[in-house]
């Protein structure tokens, strides 16, 4: 791990995107830490799929730059691309609407992997709430260990399709690389993965930073 930190990463400008639906709960602690950030952001952006909760209103409230879609345009790839399509910082932060700081090192912590300029794009560790059943728990430990690694095509032959996994919960990219590649694919899922293996397959690098780490789990029922 680099015990430098946040003081190896670059200088960039970060541009924050997160698609919401009916994210009124959760919203205004995210925002919070995001604006509490040791490396500041520059601009949230919200993208929100014609919310019933008030969310569109909230997020202007609390500073957000807020874009509207109807329910039935939403596309995980495509929505998103929207969204970077407003962007001016230099890094793009993709995250979720449940997806939460787990303190105030996220932002830097995924800009330290790309100051190497081969290195596209990060992605978070994901920590399982304080309320999570232990198969999420599990589920987040074997997935998002606390050991980092920057995959290429090097590691191909070894790591299989475990080369391309990424996770839109919480990434960063170079705004410039995912231009240059044209942005996320039409994808109703897997848009992040798929964009991980475009990245490689056209020789750059993707980095897991557990350094950088949010707060991210389901509950979900068996059904």
């Amino acid at each position: 791990m680099d015990t430098e930190g946040a003081a190896a990463s670059i200088s960039a400008s970060i541009s924050v995107i997160i698609p919401t639906l009916n994210a009124a709960v959760t919203l205004e602690a995210i925002v919070g830490a995001l604006t509490a950030q040791a490396s500041p952001v520059k601009e949230i952006i919200v993208i929100d799929s014609a919310s019933v909760d008030g969310t569109a209103a909230l997020a202007g409230t609390l500073g957000c730059k807020v874009l509207t879609i109807a329910r039935e345009e939403f596309n995980h790839g495509l929505t998103r691309n929207v969204a970077a399509q407003a962007a001016t910082g230099d890094v793009l932060i993709f995250m979720t609407q449940d997806a939460l700081p787990a303190n105030d090192r996220l932002t830097a912590e995924l800009l330290v992997p790309l100051k190497d300029p081969r290195t596209a794009a990060s992605y978070a560790r994901q920590i399982a709430a304080e309320d999570a059943a232990p198969i999420e728990r599990f589920s987040r430990e074997f997935n998002y260990p606390n050991v980092p690694i920057v995959k290429s095509l090097d590691i191909l032959d070894e790591r299989g399709i475990k080369t391309f996994f990424f996770s839109n919960v919480c990434s960063a990219i170079k705004r410039d690389i995912f231009i240059e590649l044209g942005g996320f694919q039409p994808a109703i899922m897997n848009e992040d993965m798929l964009f991980s293996s475009r990245l490689i397959l056209s020789g750059y690098k993707v980095a897991y930073w557990p350094e950088a780490a949010v707060v991210h789990s389901h509950n979900y029922s068996f059904i």
